[in-house]
């Protein structure tokens, strides 16, 4: 269980918010776009790609998530580009510079 997991559905649900931001590991959101909100309210997701066993639950995430944005470290940036020819994955934003 995430970040925030165990409350976030209270959160949503009390607050009714315009946009969810959130900006951690992946594993922070896991199984948010499941849930019965995630649709109703806009989202947006930052995350980093720092190192490969994070990656499959990014790739998997990506079609779920409408506004996506990835930074992808050196580490991971091949093993990237082999998933990118998959059209599935275009809601993906690469932001490569270092910040």
């Amino acid at each position: 269980m995430g970040y925030g997991a165990a409350t976030i559905d209270n959160i949503i649900r009390e607050e009714k918010p315009d946009i969810y931001i959130g900006a951690e590991d992946i594993w922070a959101f896991s199984a948010y776009w499941d849930k019965k909100w995630w649709e109703k309210v806009n989202h947006m997701i930052w995350t980093t790609l720092d190192s490969l066993p994070i990656l499959p639950e990014a790739v998997t995430a990506a079609p779920k998530i409408k506004n996506y944005f990835v930074k992808v470290v050196q580490v991971t940036n091949q093993f990237l580009s082999d998933w990118y020819s998959d059209p599935s994955l275009n809601c993906v934003a690469r932001i490569t510079n270092i910040f």
